[in-house]
């Protein structure tokens, strides 16, 4: 039904779907999973049912609720034109999980610092570099997807629900936000992608009005997310997204220039 860069989604029964992770990731990344997307479900958020953690070819999974949709980047390369409508959405759906502040979630600064260490294509000066100004920025408590775009959002005819908890930390929302930011800008149509001008018009739309509505509840200034954006791009190296990596770098290397 679906594939993802840590697992694939398979149909499992009635009313049921399996997420099941490649080979090479532990039973520990889905335990956590299922017991994260579960405690959130009970602070009210609106996400899938789990209904349990198993093993199938000696690969980790978790089984959740069918939730009947299609996710909202489906949605939008289908039919772009409520990209309005959709980014206010987007925005309303990460407020209502920045609207918590929780215990007991790993930190999310913690997770940042480790992944830009881990960074490729960065010199050991210009992760220093990054991690100082990690340092500098503050810390929360509030519940951060961590991975938070349209591709993690379904929309079902009872409401959307928000996927893919494997990255869930306690943070700062701005960081979280940046995060978002991010992968918007990532998402660039590829070249030679016909009516490429055109999508790429209504993606950058979608982030104004993304973060506009975002700004209207919750209080993130421009600087802020622009000091956000150099750690959080730092990290996504780590990723190792081949098609990524010449971009974020260049994020990185400017994000550095802009702090000196």
């Amino acid at each position: 039904m679906g594939v993802g860069r840590t697992a694939e989604i398979l149909a499992w029964g009635d009313g049921l779907v399996l997420k099941l992770f490649y080979d090479g990731f532990p039973a520990g990344m889905a335990e956590e999973e299922a017991r994260s997307t579960g405690s959130l479900g009970e602070l009210g958020l609106p996400v899938p049912r789990v209904d349990g953690v198993i093993e199938e070819g000696g690969r980790p999974g978790i089984v959740f609720e069918r939730i009947e949709g299609s996710s909202m980047l489906a949605r939008l390369t289908a039919f772009p034109w409520p990209v309005t409508r959709l980014a206010r959405v987007l925005a309303d759906l990460q407020i209502s999980v920045h609207g918590h502040r929780v215990q007991g979630l790993a930190s999310l600064s913690d997770a940042l610092e480790r992944r830009i260490r881990e960074a490729p294509g960065l010199s050991a000066e210009e992760k220093e570099g990054t991690l100082e100004a990690l340092y500098r920025l503050p810390k929360d408590s509030i519940v951060c997807h961590g991975d938070f775009h349209p591709d993690n959002v379904l929309l079902s005819p009872q409401g959307p629900k928000i996927i893919d908890w494997t990255d869930v930390h306690q943070g700062h929302p701005s960081a979280d936000v940046a995060k978002t930011v991010l992968l918007l800008r990532l998402g660039e149509p590829p070249e030679g992608t016909r009516g490429r001008w055109v999508l790429e018009r209504l993606r950058q739309r979608f982030q104004r009005i993304y973060l506009r509505r975002y700004r209207e509840v919750r209080s993130v200034s421009p600087e802020e997310l622009v000091s956000w954006l150099l750690p959080v791009a730092a990290a996504r190296l780590a990723d190792g997204i081949p098609q990524e990596q010449k971009k974020l770098i260049g994020m990185v290397r400017a994000g550095l220039k802009d702090t000196q």
